[in-house]
């Protein structure tokens, strides 16, 4: 009997086997197979698109600069013209304009006759200087008269009329006549009766809301406009025959003065 060349297999000790090789190989977890990646292709960049006609070239270039470098001149030389006119009209406008700075003070010849004495000078610009009580028809002063007829009375201030001149003591307590020439504190502006006014004595209301009615009115027309450096008083009597009210002009505060209330503020 010859001896094979290759290995021999005994059949029967295959089929003999307990697990078959079918059986061992659908037992076997399948090893994946390796997926064929998807085709890639290599896309080349973006090429910039021809110019039709040729393109701008270098001359066109050079076009765009000229233009460019010409407005820039044009402009420019509009400029200074435009400059050049205001300058013009500057220099063409009237000199005799305001002076801007302190003027020169102006030479008072001396009056004839006196030709030694030496000359005045005057200041041309800036405001003159001016004293408030100068310019008013009034005085204020510190002091008032000691005495004379209690306007409280009733047969006193039946004497009461337009431009009659009051004083208020130092006490506060009584009001009396006294000349308009001196010191005083209130000029009668108003005079009215109260007879058809009221048929009995009135209350002090009463008579604060006739004050209110009548007084800063007539304080007005005596000073001559509203003004807040003066204001109205007033003085009233209604007993023993004499019924009447009065309003009296007065500086605020209540101070003494002389001269007089009368256009004070026109």
């Amino acid at each position: 009997m010859e001896e094979p060349d290759g290995p021999v297999f005994d059949e029967a000790w295959v089929q003999d086997a307990k697990v078959s090789e079918a059986e061992i190989r659908r037992h076997q977890t399948p090893v994946p197979q390796p997926v064929p990646a998807p085709w890639r292709t290599w896309t080349p960049p973006p090429q910039p698109m021809p110019v039709q006609g040729g393109g701008i070239g270098v001359g066109g270039y050079l076009a765009i600069v000229a233009a460019i470098v010409v407005a820039i001149i044009c402009g420019c030389t509009g400029l200074g013209l435009l400059a050049a006119e205001n300058r013009a009209r500057r220099e063409a406008a009237p000199t005799a304009a305001a002076p801007t700075g302190p003027a020169a003070p102006a030479v008072v010849a001396p009056e004839s006759g006196d030709a030694a004495a030496p000359a005045a000078t005057v200041a041309t610009r800036g405001p003159v200087p001016e004293t408030t009580a100068a310019r008013l028809p009034w005085t204020p002063v510190t002091s008032i008269p000691d005495g004379g007829p209690d306007a409280k009375l009733p047969e006193v201030f039946a004497t009461l009329k337009v431009g009659s001149c009051l004083a208020e003591t130092t006490d506060l307590t009584t009001i009396i006549i006294v000349p308009c020439s001196g010191p005083h504190t209130d000029e009668v502006t108003l005079v009215r009766d109260l007879t058809p006014v009221f048929m009995t004595a009135p209350t002090g209301g009463q008579i604060r809301d006739l004050q209110d009615e009548l007084c800063p009115p007539a304080v007005a027309a005596w000073t001559g406009a509203g003004d807040r450096r003066y204001t109205s008083g007033y003085i009233w009597q209604f007993m023993d025959g004499v019924r009447g009210f009065a309003c009296t002009a007065e500086l605020t505060g209540h101070g003494p003065f002389t001269g007089t209330l009368r256009h004070a503020a026109a």
